[in-house]
């Protein structure tokens, strides 16, 4: 899944409050459960495909939550290499 500009500037400041990080934590926490496959009785294959999906959308989103946001600001000594 890809956010816009807009939406990945919401996220991170999302992220950077105290309820954004309880949120993250939640997410991982559904993501490690999705990881288990012990309970799956019916339809195997699509119960699977269906999980793959959900924890590689929690785990973009959860990435969108943590990013930081990128400087402007040259690198300290980067002019040292021209």
């Amino acid at each position: 899944m890809e956010f816009t500009p807009e939406e990945k500037k919401i996220l991170m400041a999302i992220g950077r409050s105290e309820q954004g990080r309880n949120f993250i934590s939640i997410l991982e926490n559904i993501k490690q459960k999705m990881s288990d496959i012990d309970g799956i009785t019916d339809d195997y294959a699509a119960q699977v495909e269906g999980r793959k999906i959900f924890k590689k959308f929690c785990g973009t989103l959860i990435d969108s939550l943590q990013a930081k946001p990128k400087s402007n600001k040259p690198i300290a000594g980067s002019s040292d290499y021209d």
